[in-house]
């Protein structure tokens, strides 16, 4: 046997997760030590990874995300010669830590997100060339992060996100021109808290996640230069200045989320030139203010939040005009005083948040 498949993604139903019991997962693969390939995503073992399995050197392929594993993960598994794939994400009681990695590595992919991972990543993790993905979010790791990481230039996704980094960004991650996503949330900047313009040198990024970064400047202008852009969250930060309107060319967004800053002044009319636009979160920007039929021409907008913004409705908002069809609406504390007529077609609203205003009738 060389392949082991057992993924809950099988099964039409997911109501009742798949359980190993008996044989448990060592005893399942104890004789199995030709395997290249492994797979129990989502199956409950509820156990230690087993430490055999750093004795299966044709292992390939390791996926164990969401199988409730806790313990300590060996080390000496990273170093199986031929292992390209590990995912151990979503296990938040498995605990481990990066080794010193071996220049003749073939690893293509880590994942260790959303787990008890911890201490600092190890400068050798630039010896991983052939890596591609590098998933660290939401885990225990410290430190600062190593220039090295500027040697992997094959990855396509970074995600370092809501871990205790702290230091400065490292010059060397303008190397990474191949790098369609990155992920750099609750990332503890030193001095002045802003973002390096060396950033615009990622021309292939489409995602990029800077949240809860403690920034204090106005939305950066290097981010024009990121024409691929689909996905862009600023959230959480401390933003001022207002929207600009060259930000109304990343016209590829189907999702900007500015939430909790300190952005003010007029929302952009041009707004109205994000077509792909799909998701759209302005909250909690007390200093916000603009037209609410300003959005209602985005017509690939699913969900729009506006939650505190000082938003102007217009009479005759019920008219024959094409709105989107919207599923999320919240305009909370938004200075609405009539219920809005657009609603009464909105046929595939699944959460509407009205609060906080001053509807009267």
């Amino acid at each position: 046997l060389s392949v082991l498949h057992l993924s809950n993604d099988v099964y039409v139903s997911l109501e009742s997760q798949l359980r190993l019991e008996d044989p448990s997962l060592e005893r399942l693969v104890q004789n199995l030590t030709r395997l290249s390939y492994l797979d129990l995503e989502s199956v409950d073992i509820s156990s230690p990874v087993p430490k055999i399995l750093a004795n299966f050197t044709s292992l390939k392929y390791l996926a164990l995300p969401f199988c409730n594993l806790y313990g300590s993960f060996q080390l000496s598994i990273f170093g199986l010669p031929y292992l390209e794939i590990l995912h151990l994400y979503g296990n938040p009681a498995l605990e481990g830590f990066l080794p010193e990695f071996q220049p003749n590595s073939h690893l293509r992919e880590i994942h260790v997100d959303d787990t008890a991972f911890s201490g600092e990543v190890p400068p050798s993790i630039g010896r991983l060339a052939h890596l591609e993905k590098l998933y660290l979010a939401k885990s225990g790791f410290t430190g600062s992060i190593p220039s090295s990481l500027g040697n992997l230039t094959k990855l396509t996704l970074l995600d370092l996100s809501d871990n205790g980094f702290s230091g400065e960004i490292p010059f060397s991650l303008a190397n990474l021109t191949q790098l369609e996503y990155l992920g750099l949330s609750g990332f503890n900047l030193d001095g002045p808290p802003k973002l390096p313009s060396f950033l615009f040198k990622l021309k292939k990024l489409t995602e990029l996640i800077l949240t809860d970064m403690n920034l204090t400047t106005e939305i950066p202008s290097f981010i024009s230069n990121l024409t691929r852009l689909v996905t862009l969250d600023l959230s959480e930060n401390q933003l001022i200045g207002q929207i600009p309107v060259w930000l109304m060319n990343q016209t590829r967004l189907e999702m900007l989320v500015l939430r909790q800053n300190h952005l003010g002044s007029p929302i952009p009319e041009e707004i109205s030139q994000l077509v792909n636009l799909q998701m759209l979160d302005f909250r909690e920007n007390e200093n916000l203010h603009g037209s609410f039929d300003t959005f209602l021409n985005l017509q690939s907008l699913r969900g729009l939040l506006l939650d505190g913004v000082n938003l102007e409705f217009p009479d005759g908002t019920l008219t024959n005009k094409s709105y989107p069809k919207l599923n999320i609406l919240s305009l909370r504390s938004s200075n609405l005083a009539e219920f809005p007529q657009f609603l009464r077609s909105q046929d595939d609203l699944e959460m509407v948040d009205l609060s906080h205003n001053q509807i009267r009738g």
